[in-house]
């Protein structure tokens, strides 16, 4: 957590402890460096969380502009006529959700450092809320032990290449399964589709997008199977994970701190629910990485029939044991497109 997104925190839990009248707004004011307003802020009498922004001119808000809609977030906008001035309110409508709040809080104020005017910071805040759509359309859904193990392959190899000493900063970076692109690392022209399992039956693997395995426009690709064993325990549990790999960003990269957040918070992972994935505890089996290259098995978009646009297939690795790169080799063709 970042010593701002911690203020931020603070000032909310500081607000939450207040009281009220019915009808009250208090308030507390967050921005430093912003040319708008921003306050956290506090209604009574149910006690909601918002963020309220202004008041600004109405002339700055975009042509057209009509109140977004998103679940789990209420935004209204207060009008002063006579002064022809708005302020924006986004209230929280479950303070479950409120670390997942606090850090677009500490988005919006960090955009707003970057900016200086008045009218680029008001339609700066609307791309935000827009991007975070599916942040708060998501805060109640449990992953399930398939996806747990999933986020958990794709971390533990984030957390495997750092121990090999591969920058955090370059990981965080190139991560971007969370945002269901191709493959799951990007480094430039290199780039590893992760695929992991806690099955017993670990001998093949299921490709769900024809250009997972396309290599077109690389340098290198590989693919990387993630063997775990899934048991009862709580000593190597996917919120372990996290904390590990938020710790190496705030010590090495703390500039990454917020885009690791929200990367995770992408995959539907949510901190209030650390006691569901606490008593699953995985160990590593294997990890193994196969170069994904000439007359590697698989289906390219190319070779499809006419009319076909989509498909998913499975592969026996037994096949792809040609292919097989030492992990010692991989890191050091990493280290290649990391300098």
């Amino acid at each position: 957590m970042t010593h701002r997104q911690g203020d931020i925190k603070k000032s909310f839990n500081n607000l939450l402890e207040s009281t009220g009248a019915p009808g009250q707004r208090v308030r507390s004011r967050i921005d430093k460096n912003s040319p708008i307003n921003l306050y956290a802020a506090l209604t009574f009498p149910h006690k909601r969380v918002l963020l309220e922004i202004g008041p600004v001119k109405k002339a700055y808000l975009p042509e057209g502009f009509t109140r977004p809609r998103i679940k789990g977030l209420n935004i209204t906008v207060d009008s002063d006529n006579s002064l022809g001035e708005v302020t924006l309110l986004l209230e929280l409508e479950q303070i479950e959700a409120i670390d997942v709040f606090v850090i677009f809080v500490t988005r919006v104020c960090e955009e707003m450092d970057n900016l200086k005017k008045s009218a680029d910071a008001v339609r700066a805040v609307i791309a935000l809320v827009e991007r975070w759509r599916d942040f708060f359309s998501g805060n109640s859904e449990l992953l399930s032990d398939e996806r747990q193990t999933g986020l958990y392959g794709e971390l533990y190899l984030m957390a495997s290449l750092y121990q090999s000493r591969i920058p955090i900063s370059h990981l965080v970076k190139a991560w971007t399964g969370s945002r269901r692109t191709n493959q799951d690392y990007e480094f430039g022209g290199l780039s590893i589709e992760v695929k992991s399992t806690a099955a017993v039956d670990a001998t093949t693997v299921n490709i769900t997008n024809i250009l997972q395995l396309d290599d077109t426009g690389l340098d290198s690709l590989f693919l990387c199977h993630v063997l775990l064993d899934a048991r009862q325990g709580n000593e190597k549990t996917l919120p372990i994970l996290i904390e590990f790999l938020s710790s190496a960003v705030a010590t090495h990269a703390p500039e990454m701190e917020l885009d690791f957040e929200e990367k995770v918070l992408l995959t539907k992972y949510r901190r209030e629910h650390e006691g569901h994935y606490s008593n699953r505890s995985y160990t590593e089996r294997a990890i193994e990485f196969y170069q994904v290259v000439d007359d590697f098995p698989r289906l390219l978009e190319i070779d499809l029939p006419t009319g076909i646009t989509k498909a998913s297939y499975e592969i026996t690795l037994q096949n792809c044991k040609p292919f097989v790169k030492m992990r010692e080799e991989v890191v050091t063709i990493m280290r290649e497109h990391c300098d």
